[in-house]
């Protein structure tokens, strides 16, 4: 029996190696894992054993199970950050422009919708903060940053500009006079 096991976790390597593409990593999991998949059969063989080598039988089959389980999360989610990265590479190659990839009829093409999202990702991994808070940590906004408007209190009519990192640059005197300049408009 464990013979079977090491065979049957050799032979899943071996077919996971191969795999490159999503659609193929489900249908191995299913073919090991599913109803009538491989460990599965294994399981059912157990009623053959006696009560102590059912016990230890059972634990290597768990094993081999949870290891499935891993090797196939793990090429899942290398498979997508590929796909993902060439996305990305793609919508920065040269010449892309995301502007015109909106049809005539109003409709985003999934080219311009995958932009937008691998846009979103980046922007929400980002620190974003107001000038203030910037110069307090040491950093100005750049001189061409325009910023992101933001209403914090629907009461005011006040419009609060927030920076992401990419749009300033560390200066610690800078930000000292800044700072400084920002006590003596308060005090007058």
């Amino acid at each position: 029996m464990d013979n079977k096991i090491l065979s049957l976790k050799e032979k899943f390597v071996s077919e996971l190696d191969k795999i490159d593409n999503l659609a193929d990593i489900e249908s191995i999991r299913v073919s090991y894992l599913g109803k009538k998949g491989s460990v599965t059969d294994l399981l059912k063989g157990m009623k053959e054993l006696s009560n102590d080598e059912r016990k230890a039988f059972g634990q290597k089959v768990n094993e081999l199970k949870g290891l499935v389980n891993e090797k196939i999360t793990e090429k899942t989610n290398e498979l997508k950050e590929k796909e993902i990265q060439k996305e990305i590479e793609f919508l920065e190659s040269p010449g892309y422009n995301c502007e015109g990839l909106v049809c005539a009829d109003g409709v985003i093409t999934p080219r311009t919708r995958m932009h937008r999202k691998v846009l979103w990702e980046k922007r929400m991994n980002q620190k974003s903060q107001t000038a203030l808070q910037w110069a307090k940590e040491g950093y100005v906004v750049n001189p061409n940053a325009t910023g992101r408007k933001w209403k914090n209190n629907p009461h005011n009519s006040k419009a609060i500009i927030y920076y992401v990192s990419e749009e300033v640059h560390e200066d610690q005197e800078a930000a000292k006079e800044f700072l400084k300049s920002r006590k003596v408009k308060k005090e007058k």
